[in-house]
């Protein structure tokens, strides 16, 4: 990717080693046990090193030797890493056991609903919305992107506006909104103004095509008109421009032109890579504004609070604003820098007090 492992290395050892103060008071996590929710396939943020190819760990690079969560990567995993970390060296003598935990995209929200949810934090690219922030212990602010378009061959010759969504985001008002008319994405309708094609109503009345996960949509949306599923994909921005970045790193077959066989994506050379990017355009148009946090289930507000005394710590860290320049380059909001500013001056508080145990 152009940068130095080393870098990454300083980069992330800044952020685990924020000042001595900030080490002081997580030992009540000891000995305990913190299940770590993680996604396989949401990069930058989260996914499974496996899962795509082994140069293809973003501009936030793999996970250092001996550090938890050894098989995932990517932005919001490092900041949970960090918090880890950060315990253990709290808890010399007596650290958490740290338990990893696949999370399904289309079944985190049943996840975190769950009576016995199997996760403590669940480390991903999940929009804090108004509701999840007032049902579920959340975390300050870790990012901010917003749902953009992918336009594909059948949108961008005009023959089509058939929408495509990931299922169990944001984006898929068809799975997660008891209201389909909710303001989850104000910009539609304006986004369809001028385009015949498009149907201001197609998201109320979710006349969408649902997809497993990126990588699948674009194939689809490459493959020869009569087949694919929609011609568009709403999908975060910053995930998606990771995809378009990294073609070559996305597991399976794509068709590079019209009428041709597909092959893997890492057999793809770079006339292939201008070929491909040229029947398909990631537009300006910005659909909503998706605020990403670290969640967790009922019960868990204790390891959250946790989690947010670290990330507004080091969020007034030099090493955190090199974490965010290596992930995303440029690609940072101004809106975001504002509020990383703001985050990081907030006072902590204490903890509520334990509520006392009835008298018998």
């Amino acid at each position: 990717m152009g940068i130095p492992r080393l870098c990454y290395s300083v980069v992330f050892l800044a952020l685990a080693g924020a000042d001595a103060w900030a080490q002081s008071d997580f030992r009540d996590l000891c000995g305990t046990t913190i299940r770590v929710g993680l996604r396989s396939d949401a990069p930058p943020f989260a996914f499974h090193k496996d899962r795509f190819a082994s140069d293809s760990f973003g501009q936030c690079g793999p996970p250092r030797t001996d550090a938890p969560l050894q098989d995932h990567v990517g932005y919001t995993v490092e900041l949970c890493r960090g918090f880890l970390e950060t315990v253990i060296s709290d808890c010399r003598g007596d650290p958490p056991n740290i338990v990893p935990v696949e999370v399904p995209i289309a079944e985190r929200y049943d996840m975190l609903a769950a009576d016995a949810p199997p996760f403590d934090l669940l480390c991903g690219a999940t929009t804090a919305t108004v509701t999840l922030r007032a049902e579920l212990p959340a975390s300050p602010y870790t990012f901010l992107t917003g749902t953009s378009v992918l336009g594909g061959p059948g949108f961008l010759d005009e023959t089509g506006c058939r929408v495509g969504v990931i299922g169990g985001t944001t984006s898929d008002a068809t799975s997660t909104a008891t209201n389909k008319v909710e303001r989850r994405l104000p910009g539609w309708e304006s986004f369809t103004q001028g385009r015949p094609g498009c149907d201001p109503r197609a998201l109320e009345d979710g006349l969408v095509h649902t997809y497993p996960d990126t990588t699948t949509a674009i194939i689809d949306l490459l493959s020869d008109g009569s087949r694919s599923k929609a011609d568009l994909l709403l999908e975060d921005r910053h995930i998606l421009q990771w995809h378009l970045a990294n073609l070559t790193a996305l597991p399976g077959k794509v068709t590079r032109v019209p009428e041709e066989d597909p092959v893997p994506f890492e057999k793809l050379t770079a006339e292939d890579i201008r070929a491909i990017q040229g029947r398909m355009t990631l537009l300006p148009d910005i659909i909503t504004i998706e605020p990403y946090a670290v969640v967790g289930p009922r019960g868990s507000s204790q390891v959250v609070a946790h989690f947010s005394r670290y990330l507004t710590r080091i969020q007034g860290e030099p090493g955190y604003t090199r974490l965010l320049r290596q992930c995303f380059g440029r690609q940072v909001d101004r809106s975001f820098w504002f509020l990383v500013e703001f985050q990081s001056n907030v006072r902590e508080g204490d903890f509520l007090p334990q509520p006392e145990s009835p008298v018998r």
